[in-house]
């Protein structure tokens, strides 16, 4: 590792993971849901265009591939930790968002209306 944090990307049973932090990463740049808490997986054939993004965002790496052998990418101006921040910051909203749309689901009507009305004139006010 040449330059702080790098994200790590593991084979397991067909599918590349990542975990945690680099999971983050992963799921706001890809599009990636998040499951078991904090982790992402995607297909062998995603790999090149996984680390092709990292590389032109300049985001240190290291892959563990099937045959156990590993491919890093290090950069003395790893955006690593601004990609996290930003991800995180995502991650965060998307679960904000989950818990108000289960909120709404038990809500009577009237309240939903007047949550609706409310959410409406401060989305589209100009």
């Amino acid at each position: 590792m040449c330059c702080g944090i790098e994200l790590k990307i593991y084979y397991d049973n067909g599918f590349y993971e990542a975990y945690e932090s680099d999971a983050y990463i992963l799921h706001s740049l890809f599009g990636y849901r998040i499951t078991n808490g904090k982790r992402v997986s995607f297909p062998e054939k995603s790999l090149n265009r996984i680390m092709n993004v990292l590389e032109g965002k300049r985001i240190s790496y290291v892959v563990r591939k099937k045959d156990n052998t590993i491919i890093e990418s290090n950069y003395e101006d790893n955006h690593y930790d601004e990609y996290l921040k930003n991800s995180e910051k995502l991650v965060n909203r998307e679960q904000e968002i989950e818990l108000l749309l289960s909120s709404l689901h038990r809500i009577d009507d009237s309240k939903f209306d007047e949550i609706i009305k409310c959410v409406g004139r401060i989305l589209y006010e100009k």
